[in-house]
């Protein structure tokens, strides 16, 4: 009896527990949202900003934009002026999406507003946006906001502000603002950094230098230096051309969303499927930045790469084979005949032969009679020659596992 009890305590514990940290049955609510309701109902200015931000940027719930101005206005009216003006103005322009110049014409009082309050970001976004205001003729008005941010803990300001004295060609003022923009912690900053190095403006000039910045901003997630770090290993900028490390760094910068990236990475795959090797000396780097394609085409137009040395590589017998296999295990029967010929100067009698056994086993699965009968004549032809000598040498090599999924 005492067993069937502890269980049913524990249920009207746990029922209880739920009811008030705010779960109620078939519905999941964040408990720390209803404890910010409480405290925002409470009078507590911090919850009543926290519930603002919440529903103005939908954070694990619903944007509920009502909620977000009411909770908004009233954590302004309890003492969190500076960061409630800056969010209701984030707010105007997501209202107001469709009509970007509209919601930013609502939102720039706020946002002045805010930044009159102290708030460092509002401060940033305030003086970035008059900077490219037309109407706006006072840069001095311009420096006095950015600089604010910065001091005000706000490190990208920096780095705006010494894209501004760079861009007027003050290269030791832009210099000393990115130094203290890296030391905030700005990826921007040291991307900054790297051109000061590279160009030598406001110092001297230092490639090796330039290399660690550039890194060292694309390793923080900048999408724009991992774009111009994947151009500068791929053109040999800094003295090393490394074709995998930049195709890496230029994913990165897609996943990113620098359009630039994608665009680059789409061309790469229209030169290579469309190019030819003998009219361009760029279409083997094209073929290389776009094996990320599932495309067996391009996989065996890889293993020519590679078989025919075209771009660096340690190995390239051992590349060759491997995008030739990859192309033919996808379907692709013409990497057949290449990859062949490189295991038997390579005596790799095991694979070829489990390689010929696949490829015969797959030619016969394909729908179309004519195209599958000529396959087959084809690939007979090709193997001939050798199939005798490998089925004499032993059976086991027929078991070999290969193309595993």
């Amino acid at each position: 009896m005492r067993n069937f009890i502890k269980p049913i305590t524990f249920f009207f514990f746990l029922l209880n527990l739920l009811f008030f940290t705010g779960f109620t049955v078939g519905e999941s609510i964040d408990p720390l949202l209803t404890q910010t309701g409480v405290r925002a109902q409470n009078g507590d200015a911090g919850a009543q900003l926290a519930l603002g931000m919440i529903y103005t940027y939908g954070l694990e719930f619903p944007r509920l934009e009502p909620l977000a101005e009411y909770w908004l206005t009233r954590a302004g009216d309890e003492g969190k002026r500076a960061s409630a003006y800056r969010i209701l103005g984030d707010l105007k322009r997501l209202q107001n999406k469709e009509t970007p110049t509209q919601g930013l014409k609502l939102a720039m009082p706020l946002y002045q507003k805010a930044a009159e309050n102290g708030d460092p970001i509002a401060q940033f976004f305030y003086g970035r946006l008059i900077t490219y205001d037309p109407a706006n003729k006072d840069s001095k008005t311009v420096i006095e906001w950015l600089a604010a941010a910065g001091d005000g803990g706000y490190a990208p300001a920096y780095t705006e502000l010494g894209n501004f004295y760079d861009q007027k060609g003050d290269y030791t003022k832009a210099y000393e603002l990115y130094q203290k923009g890296e030391q905030g912690g700005d990826a921007g900053a040291s991307f900054a950094l790297a051109s000061l190095y590279y160009l030598g403006h406001g110092v001297s000039k230092d490639a090796a230098l330039a290399y660690k910045q550039i890194k060292k901003a694309a390793r923080e997630g900048l999408p724009i230096a991992q774009f111009n770090l994947a151009k500068a290993l791929k053109d040999g900028l800094f003295g090393e051309v490394d074709y995998e490390a930049a195709e890496d760094w230029l994913l990165l910068a897609d996943k990113g969303g620098l359009k630039a990236a994608r665009f680059v990475l789409e061309e790469h795959k229209k030169k290579c499927l469309s190019g030819d090797q003998y009219a361009d000396d760029k279409w083997a780097e094209s073929c290389f930045f776009a094996r990320t394609n599932n495309d067996p085409v391009i996989w065996h137009k890889l293993g020519e790469i590679y078989n025919n040395e075209l771009i660096p590589s340690g190995d390239h017998v051992m590349a060759a084979q491997r995008w030739y296999q990859r192309a033919l295990c996808a379907g692709h029967f013409e990497s057949y005949a290449p990859l062949l010929e490189l295991l038997d100067v390579e005596q790799d009698y095991a694979r070829a032969y489990a390689f010929t056994k696949f490829t015969r086993r797959l030619a016969l699965r394909k729908e179309r009679v004519a195209t599958k009968m000529e396959i087959i004549q084809a690939q007979e032809i090709a193997i001939m020659p050798y199939l005798s000598l490998w089925e004499r040498m032993g059976s086991g090599y027929g078991s070999l596992s290969i193309c595993k999924r």
